[in-house]
């Protein structure tokens, strides 16, 4: 009983199968042909000539500005390598102007830095002494002034006209070190502004 009932199903697919190969045969079996050439379009269809000699003609056209397209982009990429070629060299040219122009002023520079260099050193010196003196001032009004009635000694004496001494010597050397920073700080604006 199995046996014959898969050979019904067997049969009755194959019968399926059979009725769709006939259906198809009916229909013109078109999946199976091949397509049609354009001289065969022509014939049954003189007329579609027409559209097709305006399908090459609108082909070559496009062809031609794909063309056209291509050439104009490689003229545009070769014009854009050749002017960054020459901005580059122009960019060189101009950076060695520019070097040599700096050199114009390095002589004033360096002249500047010179005096600078000197004024600094005499400002040291000069800022150094007045220190020193200004201490040594200070030691004898302390010994003048712990002495007391003792100024009238011959070492009494002796520092007063010391302290006197130290106080002549003083405004000079401090109107000395304030020109002295005043030049340095004129020095330091010029070489800033000849730096820029």
């Amino acid at each position: 009983m199995i046996c014959s009932t898969s050979r019904v199903r067997a049969r009755g697919r194959l019968r399926a199968l059979s009725g769709l190969l006939v259906a198809g045969l009916v229909a013109g079996c078109s999946w199976f042909t091949p397509p049609l050439s354009s001289e065969e379009i022509i014939q049954h269809d003189p007329a579609f000539a027409d559209l097709l000699k305006e399908r090459a003609t609108v082909s070559a056209a496009i062809h031609e500005l794909e063309r056209t397209l291509d050439a104009e982009r490689h003229a545009v990429l070769q014009e854009i390598q050749q002017r960054r070629e020459a901005l580059r060299a122009k960019e060189q040219a101009t950076q060695a102007k520019q070097q040599a122009l700096e050199e114009r002023l390095s002589p004033a520079r360096d002249l500047l830095r010179a005096k600078l260099a000197e004024t600094e050193e005499r400002l040291r010196q000069a800022d150094a002494t007045a220190k020193s003196l200004r201490r040594a001032r200070a030691e004898l009004a302390r010994l003048l002034q712990s002495a007391g009635a003792t100024t009238s000694t011959e070492n009494g004496r002796q520092w007063r006209d010391q302290l006197a001494t130290l106080d002549r010597q003083l405004p000079p050397l401090d109107a000395q070190v304030a020109t002295l920073r005043q030049q340095r700080q004129l020095y330091q604006a010029e070489l800033r502004l000849l730096s820029r």
